[in-house]
């Protein structure tokens, strides 16, 4: 029952979020608004499924992001809104806050510093780093990318550091055309400095 509340619950604010994409309007700067699937087919059979929405240019250099994920037959929700007021030319500091929740797992909210710089590496490359520290969970997580022409790598990490326990699922995709990308997918885990592949699969994005 529980795991049937949270799924509902998820797709329930996924699906609210999709639906005004149209109507929500920032007072100056327009909302730019990215959405996401992706299919990444794993090494052992079972494909790893993800929705991704991003809400951009929300006031005081805010946005939000949701994420709902599928794997091994366990479903994830994470919302975070990250509100960065503090700006000086590519750098970005600020608070994140985010609430988690997972199938047979102990939902929760986290609260925690956030640093972004991003900006153009040279004319034909651009890239971007999001950190975060949330003290409550010891856990420090990040998002980074950079993005060249037809290549876009990226990386999503965190790393406990009362555990020493580590997470990391880099990827390289080549875009097919503007929507559509194809590309390689991995994800360690364990110890930082034993870290175990849980997982190698081509990957395929598709943008709307």
């Amino acid at each position: 029952m529980n795991r049937m509340k949270k799924k509902i619950t998820g797709i329930a604010l996924m699906g609210a979020l999709l639906l005004s994409s149209n109507t929500v309007k920032a007072d100056k700067v327009p909302l730019k608004i990215n959405r996401e699937i992706a299919q990444v087919t794993k090494d052992n059979g079972k494909p790893v499924s993800k929705g991704q929405i991003w809400i951009k240019n929300l006031p005081l250099n805010s946005d939000f992001y949701g994420l709902w994920e599928k794997c091994n037959g366990s479903d994830l929700y994470k919302f975070r809104l990250s509100l960065l007021p503090i700006k000086y030319k590519s750098f970005s500091l600020g608070v994140a806050v985010q609430h988690v929740d997972k199938t047979n797992f102990n939902a929760h909210n986290d609260l925690g510093l956030s640093l972004r710089i991003n900006g153009k590496l040279n004319r034909k490359t651009f890239g971007k780093i999001d950190l975060r520290y949330f003290p409550k969970e010891r856990t420090i997580d990040s998002y980074a990318f950079i993005s060249r022409k037809k290549l876009f790598l990226d990386c999503i990490s965190s790393y406990n550091h009362e555990t020493d326990s580590a997470m990391f699922v880099p990827g390289i995709d080549y875009k097919l055309n503007k929507n559509c990308s194809i590309g390689l997918e991995s994800k360690f885990t364990g110890k930082i400095k034993v870290l175990q592949t849980r997982y190698t699969g081509m990957r395929f994005k598709l943008k709307f």
